[in-house]
């Protein structure tokens, strides 16, 4: 594109020349334009001298300059040498970030396939927290080690979703699980790296509920030992009454048999 800026101000330059024969109306003019080429003007002393100061300010990407002058004295030819030129340049920019995107996606891709997952579930608002708190939060959960932040989503709580190379993951889980207790404290929610869960509160939550229904089973279970066992009790004591009850009454029966038997003997 180099090679073309200058063919672009080559080929304009005589049309120009052809169009303002007066130098110093030309030098005026572009004075007004732009003041800030006021002292290289002041020592431009022929036609090839200001070309030179305009080829100077004219860039790959931006011939405003040339245009100006163009579009001001309506120059025939140059117009067109214009416009073809931003016809190669928006293909060339085209081309070369179409080229940039599939070079940095193709790296990104390199990038995820060598990297763990690392999921942040922060129970914050997101008005009321910034990009600082993120690193204040990562810092305590990994201290020096470093990950990076690719996506920060935000909804009802905030979700960072950040990478981390594979050699670091097993340093990553014992950090972040000895700084647990104070990541608890910032509003987490859950936290996983990789394939392993080091902490989630809904998963805990459920965990408690399932233990709180097996208490209740096994309360409801003891009740009802207790009542058998009650029941069982009272017939027991029931049958003890009946059974010293009939003890009594065959012990009264002998005690008469054997004074009959005495009173008969004499």
């Amino acid at each position: 594109m180099s090679d073309l800026r200058g063919t672009l101000i080559n080929d304009v330059a005589p049309l120009i020349k052809k169009s303002i024969p007066s130098l110093k109306k030309l030098k005026t003019y572009l004075e007004k334009c732009r003041p800030e080429l006021k002292p290289q003007l002041k020592n431009a002393n022929s036609f090839d001298d200001v070309m030179e100061v305009i080829n100077d300010k004219c860039s790959i990407t931006n011939v405003a300059l040339l245009e100006t002058i163009v579009n001001k004295y309506s120059i025939k030819g140059a117009g067109d040498m214009i416009s073809a030129y931003r016809a190669h340049l928006n293909e060339f920019c085209e081309n070369k970030l179409t080229m940039l995107c599939d070079h940095e996606l193709k790296k990104l891709s390199s990038f995820l396939l060598t990297c763990e997952t690392i999921k942040f579930v922060l129970e914050w608002k997101p008005s009321e927290r910034s990009l600082s708190d993120i690193t204040a939060l990562l810092r305590i959960a990994f201290e020096d080690n470093q990950v990076e932040v690719v996506v920060i989503k935000e909804g009802n709580s905030i979700i960072v979703t950040c990478y981390a190379p594979h050699y670091l993951m097993e340093s990553l889980l014992v950090t972040a699980r000895d700084n647990v207790d104070m990541l608890k404290e910032m509003g987490l929610i859950s936290l996983t790296i990789g394939y392993y869960t080091v902490y989630d509160e809904h998963a805990i939550d459920e965990e408690v509920k399932s233990l709180m229904k097996k208490l209740k089973m096994v309360e409801s279970e003891r009740d009802d030992l207790l009542e058998e066992n009650a029941k069982l009790k009272d017939t027991m004591d029931t049958l003890g009454t009946s059974y010293e009850g009939r003890e009594v009454d065959e012990s009264n029966k002998s005690s008469i048999q054997s004074s009959g038997i005495m009173t008969f003997m004499f």
